[in-house]
C-alpha cells in the first residue's frame, strides 16, 4: 500500500527527472503526475482524494501578492508543535525572514519571505498537503 510519504518521493523524483508524464497505480491508489511548467496531480484513492484536490476545484484566491510552496510537502507554521508559529496575520516580514517550513521525504525546508510587507492572509492550515506554486500567504508590501 502506497502511504503519503512514498507519493511525496515519487513526487520529488519525478520532478528532478527530465520525464514529462507520469502514471502510477499501486492498490488503491492511481497517481497522475504531468509537468506543463507546474505540477497537476490527480489522486484516486480512499485515503488521499479528501487532502489532494484537483486545481480546478479550488476556489479562486482574492487579487493580491503571494509567498507560494517552492515545492510539495506538508506545510507548517512553526519549527515543532511547542513554538511559536513564524509569522501571523498582521505582521511585517523582511525580505529573508522564514515564514514556514514544508516537509518532503523527512526533510524540512524553509520558505522565505521574497519580499518585504505585512502578513494579511495564511492561506492553509498547520499540516496541510500543498502543492508545488500553491499560495501560502497573502501578503501587504
Amino acid at each position: 500500500m502506497m502511504n503519503l510519504e512514498n507519493i511525496l518521493e515519487v513526487m520529488d523524483k519525478f520532478n528532478a527527472s527530465r520525464s514529462t508524464y507520469m502514471e502510477l497505480e499501486m492498490g488503491d491508489v492511481k497517481l497522475k503526475l504531468k509537468k506543463e511548467g507546474a505540477y497537476q496531480v490527480a489522486a484516486e484513492s480512499p485515503v488521499f482524494a479528501e487532502n489532494m484536490r484537483p486545481a480546478e476545484e479550488k476556489e479562486e484566491q482574492p487579487e493580491g501578492t503571494y509567498i507560494t510552496a517552492p515545492l510539495v510537502g506538508v506545510f507548517y507554521t512553526a519549527a515543532s508543535p511547542e513554538k511559536q508559529p513564524f509569522v501571523e496575520i498582521g505582521q511585517r516580514v523582511e525580505h529573508g525572514d522564514t515564514v514556514c517550513l514544508i516537509e518532503a521525504m523527512k526533510m524540512m525546508s524553509e520558505v522565505t519571505a521574497d519580499r518585504a510587507g505585512v502578513i494579511r492572509e495564511i492561506m492553509v492550515e498547520n499540516g496541510e498537503l500543498v502543492e508545488y506554486g500553491e499560495p501560502l500567504f497573502r501578503i501587504e508590501e
